[in-house]
């Protein structure tokens, strides 16, 4: 009997470079999945982050803290919101002089977020808006009546600021509450 080694070494030879380049094989799709978990867990924490800036203004309005609130928005920033048949645009300084008109009218006028979605540069918020109308709003006398609203806002974010909003109110449906007194 005679052994052929040429042929045992060759066939191992052809093995073992293929367990090796299987091997490598494994260890860039391991290293592609390990770059893609980095990856995905930078988004999830992008997104995160995304969340708590728009959170935190809702926080600072709450607390009628206009300057943290100014610090969290974009000097460019448009706030849309639903007009006639679309959207009117103002900007910060708009918002802020509506929004403080209606804080006197509620002064204790409370803004609590129910859901906050984010996806890529947007931050969705449906949020549950109440207080005590003591005051004027929108040509109806003080009537101490407790009004709430839902809304719906979707927040723009770029560079760690909120550069824009949109927001959906149905304010028929709130001014009828303040009616019925």
């Amino acid at each position: 009997m005679k052994i052929r080694y040429g042929y045992g070494l060759k066939s191992f030879a052809i093995a073992f470079c293929t367990l090796m380049l299987s091997c490598d094989n494994i260890n860039t799709k391991s290293m592609k999945n390990t770059d893609t978990l980095l990856h995905d867990s930078g988004i999830q924490m992008q997104l995160q982050n995304n969340k708590a800036l728009v959170l935190k203004l809702y926080q600072a309005l709450n607390d009628t803290n206009w300057t943290v609130a100014k610090t969290l928005i974009d000097q460019d920033f448009k706030h849309h919101f639903v007009k006639d048949t679309g959207f009117g645009v103002t900007s910060w300084s708009g918002f802020e002089k509506g929004y403080r008109m209606s804080q006197k009218a509620f002064p204790d006028w409370k803004l609590t977020a129910i859901n906050v979605v984010a996806e890529g540069d947007y931050v969705s918020v449906l949020l549950n808006g109440n207080g005590t109308h003591r005051g004027e709003f929108a040509g109806i006398p003080a009537t101490n009546t407790k009004a709430g609203a839902p809304i719906m806002l979707l927040h723009q974010i770029k560079d760690g600021k909120i550069i824009a909003d949109w927001e959906i109110m149905n304010a028929s449906s709130f001014l009828e509450q303040l009616r019925k007194q």
